[in-house]
């Protein structure tokens, strides 16, 4: 089995997230500006070759996305993905950013999966690692689905990004800039 390591501290999944939450609130076309990296790792996403990044749109019981207000999968998939996506640089696709950054060296794609949590958004609030527990819990709900070691581009036995997208509904501090590595 492999390994998960949830990493969600580049500045494109920032963005992509934004996007994700700028559209359930009417708000895609608010220009944003990304916070600065300040720092980043290693050893935890491969700076060359070609990586598959593992998106997660999670519903709760008592917090879905209005499935009229939010991006489509198609949609998603080219903010991820997409080549010619300039429209809210510097929040362009994952693809577009990693191959300007790493002057075409590291060239990132991705795959849109949906869950449906167990609990409700509010229960995972209450945990002391309730960040944890749905990450572990909706990789093993989708382990069926999903071929993690797709999502390895460097064999380390270890997922190299993996972005959840959760919808309004909860405590909003909790879940912005929620970022982990595990």
């Amino acid at each position: 089995m492999i390994q998960k390591k949830n990493v969600l501290n580049t500045v494109p999944v920032i963005c992509l997230g934004a996007l994700l939450l700028g559209a359930a609130y009417g708000q895609l076309h608010t220009p944003m500006t990304p916070p600065p990296i300040t720092a980043l790792a290693s050893d935890i996403l491969p700076t060359t070759g070609n990586v598959r990044a593992l998106v997660v749109v999670v519903d709760f019981a008592d917090a879905k996305y209005d499935t009229d207000r939010r991006l489509s999968d198609e949609e998603i998939s080219s903010y991820l993905s997409g080549t010619d996506n300039t429209e809210f640089y510097p929040c362009e696709s994952l693809t577009s950013y990693f191959d300007r950054a790493s002057y075409g060296s590291l060239h990132m794609t991705g795959n849109v999966f949906h869950y449906t949590a167990k609990g409700t958004i509010a229960s995972y609030e209450k945990m002391n690692d309730g960040y944890e527990t749905l990450v572990r819990e909706v990789l093993s709900g989708l382990n069926d689905t999903i071929d993690y070691t797709d999502y390895n581009s460097d064999g380390d036995g270890y997922i190299d990004a993996l972005c959840l997208s959760v919808p309004s509904g909860g405590n909003a501090d909790f879940w912005y800039g929620c970022t982990a590595s595990w």
